[in-house]
C-alpha cells in the first residue's frame, strides 16, 4: 500500500470515530485543571520560602536537581505506561504525590525533611506526568483531539492566574497553610480518577504507530529548521521560568511596599499579582491575536517578537515602583502569548512523518530542560551581581532571537 493510500485509509477511520468526549477524557480534565491549580500556587513559593531560609544559591541548586531527576523519571513512566494500564499509573502516582505533600504539611518545619519530601513528591508527579497525557491520546479520537487539547489549554490558562493569586494570599499566613490547600487539591485529583476514570476501558485505537528508535534524535539534530527552533523555544522559556524563580526571590527579598492610601503589601504579595497580571494578559493577548498568529511565523515578525519579549523582561529587572513593572508585564504578557505559539507551529510544520511522536515528546520536555537553567541562573545569583545575571539573561534572549530567526528563515528557504 503507498504512502497517499495509508493516510487516505487513517483519514477515513478518523472520520468514522466518535467525536463524543468520554467520561475519562472529561476527569482527565478536571483533574489536570486542580493540578495545575496547585503547581502554580505552591512551586515559586517554595522557591522563595527555601531561598530564604537556606540561602538562593543552595536553593537554586536543590531545584536544579529535582527538575533533572524528574526530566528521568519522566521518561521512565513514559516506558511504565507502554507495559502497564495508564489509569492504575496515574492512580497510584496520584496517591504517593497526595502523601508525600502531607507529609510535607506536617513536617514542614524542618528544612532537611521538607526538601527530601519536596524530591519525593516530584519524583511521583513526574512519574504520573506521561499517562495522563496518554489517557488523552487513548481515549480520544482525531475528530475531537483538538478540541480537548484546546480545552485543556484553557483550563491551564485559567489555572495559571488563580494559582497565582491562591498561592499569595496562603502564603501571606505562611507555607503550612498553603501546603495543606496543595494537599486537598492532591486528594481532589485521586478521586477524579478513582470514580470518574475506569481503568483498561476501552480505548480509541492510535493510529500513528509508535516506534522504538534511536534514530530519532539523531534525525531531529539534521533537521535544521526543527533544531534552531527548539532551542530558541527552549531559550525563551528560560526568560519566563526566570520570571517565576529569580525575579520571585528578587522582589520578595525586597521588602513591603508601601502605598499613599497606608495600604502595605510584601514583595511576595506583589510578585503574586505581576505573576497573575501576567497569566490574564497572556490569555486576552492569545484570543485576540489568534488571526495574526500565522503571519508572525515569518522571519522578521518572529525574531522581533523574541527581542520584545526579552527586552520586556530585562526593563522589568531594573525599572521602579509598581506601575512600570506592570507595564512590563503587560509587554510580556502580549509578547509571550503569540511568540511561543508562533515557535511552535513553526517546529511542527518543520517535522516529517518520521519519528513524528518522539520528536514532539523532545519538544514537549522543551519547559523541563528551561527550568533547569532558570535554576542555575537563580543558583548564579548568589555567586554574581545583579548586573551580571541581568547580562547573562540579556545574552540568553539575544540568543532565542538569532536562533527563532534563523529557523524561521531556514524554513522560508527550504523546498
Amino acid at each position: 500500500m503507498s504512502h497517499m493510500q495509508q493516510v487516505s485509509v487513517t483519514k477515513q477511520g478518523a472520520a468514522g470515530a466518535s467525536s463524543r468526549i468520554t467520561t475519562a477524557v472529561r476527569a482527565r480534565l478536571a483533574a489536570n485543571f486542580f493540578r495545575k491549580l496547585s503547581t502554580q500556587a505552591l512551586v515559586p513559593y517554595m522557591t522563595i520560602d527555601l531561598a530564604a531560609r537556606i540561602g538562593a544559591t543552595r536553593a537554586g541548586f536543590i531545584i536544579f536537581f529535582i527538575l533533572a531527576l524528574g526530566a528521568v523519571i519522566n521518561l521512565y513512566g513514559g516506558r511504565l505506561c507502554d507495559r502497564f494500564d495508564a489509569v492504575s499509573i496515574l492512580r497510584r502516582g496520584e496517591l504517593a504525590h497526595a502523601a508525600s505533600l502531607l507529609a510535607m504539611c506536617v513536617l514542614c518545619g524542618n528544612v532537611v525533611a521538607l526538601i527530601g519530601l519536596y524530591l519525593v513528591k516530584n519524583i511521583f508527579f513526574s512519574l504520573a506526568l506521561p499517562a495522563g497525557e496518554l489517557v488523552i491520546m487513548r481515549r480520544s479520537s482525531p475528530d475531537n483531539r483538538g478540541r480537548i487539547y484546546t480545552l485543556n489549554n484553557t483550563l491551564g490558562n485559567v489555572a495559571i492566574p488563580s494559582g497565582a493569586l491562591m498561592g499569595a494570599f496562603l502564603y501571606g499566613w505562611g507555607l503550612r497553610p498553603l501546603l495543606a490547600v496543595a494537599t486537598a487539591l492532591a486528594i481532589g485529583v485521586c478521586l477524579i480518577y478513582c470514580f470518574y476514570m475506569e481503568a483498561g476501558a476501552a480505548k480509541v485505537e492510535v493510529r500513528e504507530p509508535m516506534r522504538r528508535d534511536g534514530g530519532a534524535v539523531v534525525a531531529l539534530f539534521r533537521n535544521r529548521t526543527a533544531l534552531y527552533l527548539f532551542f530558541a523555544t527552549v531559550l525563551l522559556f528560560v526568560l519566563e521560568f526566570s520570571f517565576g524563580q529569580y525575579f520571585a526571590v528578587k522582589i520578595a527579598s525586597a521588602g513591603d511596599w508601601n502605598f499613599r492610601n497606608g495600604l502595605v503589601i510584601d514583595g511576595a504579595g506583589i510578585f503574586g499579582l505581576l505573576r497573575a497580571e501576567l497569566a490574564v494578559v497572556s490569555v486576552l493577548a492569545a484570543w485576540l491575536c489568534l488571526r495574526w498568529v500565522e503571519r508572525l511565523q515569518r522571519p522578521p515578525q518572529l525574531g522581533g517578537t523574541v527581542v520584545l519579549a526579552t527586552a520586556s523582561f530585562i526593563a522589568l529587572l531594573y525599572v521602579r515602583g509598581p506601575g512600570a513593572m506592570m507595564l512590563c508585564v503587560a509587554v510580556m504578557g502580549i509578547v509571550d502569548a503569540v511568540a511561543n505559539p508562533a515557535l511552535q507551529a513553526r517546529f511542527m510544520n518543520a517535522l516529517s512523518s518520521r519519528h513524528l511522536g518522539m520528536h514532539i515528546s523532545i519538544y514537549s520536555l522543551s519547559g523541563r530542560f528551561a527550568n533547569m537553567i532558570a535554576a542555575v541562573v537563580l543558583a548564579a545569583s548568589g555567586i554574581v551581581s545583579a548586573t551580571g545575571v541581568s547580562m547573562i539573561l540579556c545574552l540568553t534572549g539575544i540568543a532565542a532571537s538569532a536562533l527563532a530567526l534563523a529557523g524561521a528563515r531556514h524554513a522560508s528557504s527550504a523546498p
